[in-house]
């Protein structure tokens, strides 16, 4: 298994034994196609968001998202 892959599994893994319950599941999906999320967040038999992991050692760009009174802002520490 390619690191990237053991990576996104090992990440799904965590939130599952962290979050996860009868109501919350977490499934890792994406694999090497970009077009499709690594991990879909399943609560109450509905897929409420995705979640996109990135090993360590990617190259790609970064954003923060704080959640203020309920609401997702950007945190002002993006560059």
């Amino acid at each position: 298994m390619a690191g990237w892959k053991s990576f996104e599994q090992e990440c799904c893994d965590y939130l599952n034994r962290a979050y996860g319950s009868s109501r919350v599941r977490f499934i890792c999906d994406g694999g090497s196609d970009s077009t499709s999320p690594d991990i879909i967040v399943i609560i109450d038999g509905v897929n409420k968001f995705n979640i996109e992991v990135k090993s360590p050692q990617a190259q790609s760009g970064q954003f923060v998202v704080l959640n203020e009174n309920d609401e997702l802002i950007f945190s002002p520490r993006n560059k």
